[in-house]
């Protein structure tokens, strides 16, 4: 969508600026024919000269006149032309400052969630009040609605995709997390068998060890989470590195 804003306003930037052109060459060449005629009238009705002369004055005039209009033109066109790569090159940065503000509300996003993952006691409840998935997924939809080609490097385009990808792994893991290990496909089912164990023996040690196991599984998952939290902000602080150098060299 703001590929397409681009190139509209790129065309509309074109066409005024061609339609002043055609209007400031069609000037010089109408001032350049009037000054013509007017000297070639003036030497006839003042000097009686040879209406020859006249006739050269007037072809003479009438080239310049041409050749003036040919560099109002030549003018124009590269005022037009530098105009249009000027709005262009704004349209750009404004994209740019659009993607690093997207990219900053998703690590904002990403640190409040590690936060809540931090704390020792009762961390479940704290993620319940910052951790909301369709805001993640929001923020990954509007980073993927904006055109990649607008920034400025390689380096770029690719710290922009890798945060893309990074966020949606992290929202995964952070969803793992709060399911728990009794609902993952491959921890659940040695848990299960723990607890039939127990429910048989009711032996202390087992339920020791199922513990265990569900304390360990838990603290996999939040290291998940930690991991993927590195990458965005490894993935943010290229984007935004990359591109803050480069507007400072345009």
């Amino acid at each position: 969508m703001m590929a397409t804003t681009q190139l509209e306003v790129a065309h509309m930037q074109t066409g005024r600026a061609k339609a002043i052109a055609s209007l400031r060459v069609l000037g010089v060449f109408l001032i350049g024919m009037a000054l013509t005629f007017g000297g070639a009238m003036y030497l006839e009705s003042h000097f009686k000269t040879d209406p020859n002369v006249a006739s050269w004055v007037q072809g003479i005039g009438s080239i310049l006149a041409i050749l003036g209009a040919v560099w109002a033109a030549t003018a124009q066109s590269r005022s037009s032309l530098e105009a249009v790569r000027m709005n262009l090159l704004l349209t750009e940065k404004r994209q740019q400052r659009a993607i690093l503000a997207v990219a900053e509300a998703s690590v904002a996003r990403v640190d409040s969630v590690i936060a809540a993952v931090e704390i020792e006691e009762d961390w479940r409840s704290s993620l319940d009040k910052v951790y909301v998935r369709p805001i993640l997924d929001g923020l990954v939809a509007a980073l993927s609605a904006v055109p990649a080609h607008s920034l400025p490097t390689r380096d770029a385009v690719t710290a922009f995709l890798m945060l893309q990808q990074h966020l949606v792994f992290f929202a995964n893991n952070v969803d793992e997390l709060i399911a728990g290990p009794w609902k993952h496909g491959h921890v659940a089912p040695p848990l299960m068998e723990l607890r039939a164990a127990f429910d048989r023996s009711k032996n202390p040690s087992v339920q020791n060890e199922m513990y265990a196991r569900v304390n360990q599984a838990t603290e996999a998952f939040k290291t998940n989470v930690r991991t993927q939290a590195v990458q965005i902000h490894r993935c943010f602080d290229q984007l935004r590195s990359e591109v803050t150098t480069a507007q400072l060299d345009q």
